[in-house]
């Protein structure tokens, strides 16, 4: 199953992040967590791998910001699932590797919230989005 089937049209997302694991695989910070769109919640003592980057899907156009950590998929995807709304969790794949996908807000305030377990080393990638397109 492609992750494309897995998560629609909100694969940019997840790209973001499956880029940010793949190419932001380092143990030193680069900065902050302060850089996530709008209101979402960053994790706490997450670093941030790149801000600002941005994907263009069927007209659809989306901007984030990536951030690791070197704690466990787990303990990052219990504090998401602890830290937003109620039925926010929109999908949670345990194969290939672990990810999941949050979604808050409504409209032009949409925001994704992405986890991705690092497929090169020991981190976990998170991928706050805002959808401004809605």
């Amino acid at each position: 199953m492609s992750i494309v089937t897995i998560f629609g049209r909100h694969a940019p997302a997840l790209a973001l992040a499956l880029a940010a694991a793949t190419a932001g695989c380092t143990h030193g910070s680069s900065g902050s967590a302060g850089a996530a769109p709008s209101a979402a919640p960053v994790y706490p003592g997450a670093k941030t791998e790149s801000a600002g980057a941005s994907a263009v899907a069927e007209t659809r156009s989306t901007a984030g910001s990536a951030f690791s950590t070197s704690d466990s998929f787990g303990t990052v995807y219990a504090w998401y699932k602890k830290n937003l709304p109620e039925g926010s969790e929109q999908a949670h794949v345990t194969s290939p590797q672990e990810a999941a996908t949050f979604f808050i807000g409504q409209g032009t305030h949409r925001l994704s919230v992405s986890l991705a377990a690092s497929p090169l080393c020991c981190r976990t990638i998170i991928v706050i989005t805002a959808f401004p397109n809605g």
